[in-house]
């Protein structure tokens, strides 16, 4: 049995999309209200009244808003720390795997090539401190763990996708009040697939997941408008913008995924390959 954390959140909800499909009857999604992670007794109870109890967690639950762990930091860690290691307690005393999704954003961006597993968060901003505290938590609570970060996922619809945000402003005609980084893209597909990829294994640790290649956000934004029919793409006008490290951080939210190439044995497909499937599938919902 599988179940999903923060499945009321955007990433929660692609996971169930794509995830309901291949495990049929094997999964159980909860939103916040229906299992808040902030409260530890709570948590308890409505994970033994599961039947049967999960055997995998899949936690998407978090404050994803870098602007949140300045603003409001006790919430953040409340959430991306204390609720993580609340989870992983919670699944060690049931003898549950967990799953933690993490960020980038652990890392400064300041390194010259993709980052890999092995190397040290470096991140100098609340919000990558906070999630990196969360990864802690995660591999101290729970030994029978796996780390999954993330660098952008696209696609998926909801506030926050980057793909929204790009239709939008080439409908209203409106630059993106964004700094160009180079990124990692994910797609929901992609996602859902390597996602179960390694559901079906035992790996520990921590994993980088995301689709083949690298881009700049202007190269994301390009790209998409051309696929929408766009005569030229949305300018780039500096701002914090999707993947941030923080205001002190580089240009590099870019994951080696190697990793999980070696372990799989698989790729994830192309970037512009995945973009232009996932625009398709949207215009024929």
């Amino acid at each position: 049995m599988i179940l999903i954390a923060g499945a009321g959140g955007r990433v929660g909800r692609i996971l169930e999309r794509q995830l309901e499909a291949r495990f049929p009857d094997r999964l159980v999604a909860a939103t916040r209200e229906e299992m808040d992670l902030t409260d530890q007794a709570r948590l308890v109870l409505e994970m033994e009244r599961l039947d049967p109890p999960p055997t995998v967690a899949i936690n998407c639950a978090a404050l994803s808003d870098p602007r949140q762990a300045e603003a409001a930091p006790e919430a953040c860690l409340a959430s991306n720390r204390e609720g993580v290691g609340n989870l992983a307690r919670a699944c060690r005393e049931i003898r549950c795997r967990l799953i933690h999704l993490s960020s980038v954003a652990v890392f400064g961006g300041r390194k010259p090539s993709p980052y890999l597993e092995s190397d040290p968060p470096d991140s100098s901003s609340p919000y990558g401190r906070i999630r990196r505290l969360g990864e802690q938590e995660a591999a101290e609570e729970n030994p029978d763990h796996l780390i999954l970060r993330l660098s952008l996922v696209c696609g998926g619809g909801g506030a926050m996708d980057p793909l929204v945000e790009i239709a939008g402003a080439l409908e209203e005609g409106k630059a993106l009040p964004w700094a160009d980084r180079r990124v990692s893209p994910v797609f929901p597909e992609d996602l859902g697939s390597a996602v179960a990829t390694v559901l079906k294994n035992d790996w520990r640790g921590i994993l980088h997941l995301a689709n083949g290649g690298s881009c700049f956000l202007s190269e994301l934004a390009a790209e998409t408008a051309r696929l929408l029919g766009a005569s030229s793409a949305p300018e780039l006008v500096g701002g914090q913008g999707p993947a941030s490290l923080g205001e002190n951080g580089g240009p590099n939210a870019v994951l080696d995924t190697g990793r999980f190439v070696s372990l799989s044995d698989r790729r994830l497909r192309e970037w512009r390959v995945a973009l232009a499937a996932s625009l398709g599938a949207c215009a024929e919902e």
